[in-house]
C-alpha cells in the first residue's frame, strides 16, 4: 500500500514542479525603440539586434575544439535533454523507475519550454547559445540571454510582464539564464566562454550591465560567477527564490530555495560577438 501512495506523491511532485531551466515567464521584450526607456546608467540603446552567424569558437588552451552558435529548433531534444539533466538530475537504470518517471515528467515541460523559447529567435531581443563539437558533433553546453523587464527600486526582474509599465521604477536589462554545461564536460572552459558571447552580444546591443540570479546555496555558480566579476546586488527572501531538487531518496524531492541577483558592469570594450555580428 505504501508504494503505490510514494509513486503517487512523486508523480505530484513532477507533475506541479515549475520548470526554471528556462524562463518561463514572459516572452523576451520584442525588438522596438527604447527612446522612453529608463536606464541604470545612461548607457544607449539599440534599436536592433545583431543577427548571429556560425563562427567556429576554439577555447583556449587547445583543451576542446568547441563552436558557438545559436540554437536552432532542431536543437530542441538536445537541448531539453541537457537542461533536464544538469537542473534537475540524470537517470540510470539502478535509480528505479520512479525518478525515470518524475524524470520523464520534467524533460516533457522543459521539452515545451525549450520549444516556446527557441519561436522567439529572431523575432524578440534574445539569443538562445548553444557550444557543440566543430566538427558537427553533440551539444556540450547552452546559454540563454534575453532582455526582460527590470524592477530598479527592488532589484529584481519581473519575468512575468512583457510591456514597459509607466512608473519610473522599470527598465530593460540583459538576463542570462540556463548556463549548462554536459557533466563530462565540465571545468574545461565551456561556461566561461558561453557566459563571455552574452556579455559581448548584450554589450552590442548597447547594454552596460548583465544581470543574472542563482541559488544562494549553489556556491560553485557562485564562486564561478563572482571570478567573472559579477557581484550580488541582493538576495530575496526565503520561499522566493530558486527550485531545487533532491535526488539521494527513492524519489527526486522539489523545494524552494533563496537566490541572489548578480551584476556585471560591461564597461570595458569586449569586441564583437564571436558568433555574428550585424549585416
Amino acid at each position: 500500500m505504501l508504494a503505490p501512495l510514494a509513486l503517487l506523491c512523486a508523480l505530484l511532485c513532477a507533475l506541479f514542479a515549475p520548470t526554471e531551466a528556462l524562463v518561463a515567464g514572459s516572452a523576451p521584450r520584442a525588438v522596438i525603440s527604447r527612446a522612453s526607456s529608463l536606464s541604470l546608467n545612461a548607457s544607449p540603446f539599440a534599436l536592433e539586434p545583431p543577427r548571429l552567424g556560425r563562427q567556429p569558437l576554439t577555447p583556449g588552451s587547445g583543451r576542446l575544439n568547441v563552436a558557438l552558435r545559436p540554437a536552432k529548433q532542431s536543437d530542441a531534444l538536445a537541448l531539453a535533454n541537457l537542461c533536464t539533466d544538469a537542473f534537475y538530475g540524470e537517470h540510470t537504470l539502478p535509480d528505479g523507475p520512479i525518478k525515470f518517471i518524475q524524470r520523464s515528467f520534467v524533460f516533457a515541460k522543459v521539452l515545451a519550454q525549450v520549444s516556446r523559447r527557441l519561436s522567439f529567435e529572431g523575432k524578440r531581443e534574445c539569443r538562445l547559445l548553444v557550444a557543440a563539437d566543430a566538427r558537427g558533433g553533440p551539444l556540450r553546453g547552452c546559454v540563454d540571454l534575453a532582455v526582460h523587464l527590470y524592477n530598479i527600486p527592488e532589484q529584481k526582474f519581473e519575468l512575468t510582464k512583457d510591456e514597459l509599465p509607466s512608473q519610473k521604477d522599470f527598465c530593460w536589462r540583459p538576463y542570462v539564464a540556463s548556463l549548462a554545461v554536459e557533466r563530462n564536460y565540465r571545468r574545461k572552459g565551456i561556461a566561461r566562454k558561453l557566459l563571455r558571447e552574452a556579455e559581448a552580444i548584450a554589450q552590442s546591443w548597447g547594454y552596460r550591465e548583465l544581470l543574472l540570479e542563482v541559488s544562494a546555496f549553489n556556491n560553485a555558480a557562485i564562486k564561478f560567477y563572482s571570478r567573472g566579476g559579477y557581484k550580488v546586488l541582493r538576495s530575496d527572501v526565503a520561499g522566493t527564490g530558486a527550485e531545487e531538487v533532491d535526488t539521494s531518496g527513492l524519489w527526486w524531492t522539489f523545494s524552494t530555495v533563496p537566490k541572489y541577483v548578480l551584476r556585471k558592469g560591461l564597461y570595458f570594450p569586449l569586441g564583437p560577438p564571436v558568433t555574428g555580428k550585424d549585416e
